[in-house]
């Protein structure tokens, strides 16, 4: 989903399927990149997409599992407040389904560390430099 706005006819259409589910899965994250084409200005999460995650978290009729398919932490401002789960895949290549299926399923217990903060907000990231710049 592009950085435009929901519309109010795509944002009744998700929420009348999520009143539908016993559980929504809503995977949300970024296009694949490589290079050039992933440098990005900003963390924050699309606005499109923190619109619809906003709508569907506040929805009490429906569990609702956040999976994020992205290459980097982003920004979330708050949408991942109303989830019951997140989970992040990071860009999990072709044969990541099976894996995130089965997490989801609750045949594996992601047990791991993240080897990285994830920023709650813009520009509070920490710069970790494992060397003294002064010494190259």
């Amino acid at each position: 989903m592009e950085d435009e706005a929901c519309d109010a006819a795509t944002l009744a259409t998700v929420l009348d399927a999520a009143r539908a589910a016993d559980v929504v899965i809503a995977c949300m994250g970024e296009k694949n990149y490589a290079e050039k084409p992933g440098n990005i200005d900003d963390l924050s999460m699309a606005g499109a997409q923190r619109q619809m995650l906003a709508a569907l978290g506040q929805q009490d009729d429906t569990p609702v599992v956040l999976l994020l398919v992205e290459g980097r932490p982003r920004v979330m401002h708050g949408a991942a407040d109303g989830m019951e789960a997140v989970l992040h895949a990071f860009l999990p290549g072709p044969e990541g389904g099976v894996g995130i299926a089965e997490i989801l399923f609750g045949h594996v217990n992601p047990s791991a560390r993240m080897p990285l903060s994830y920023p709650k907000a813009v520009r509070v990231l920490l710069h970790a430099c494992p060397f003294s710049p002064r010494m190259h």
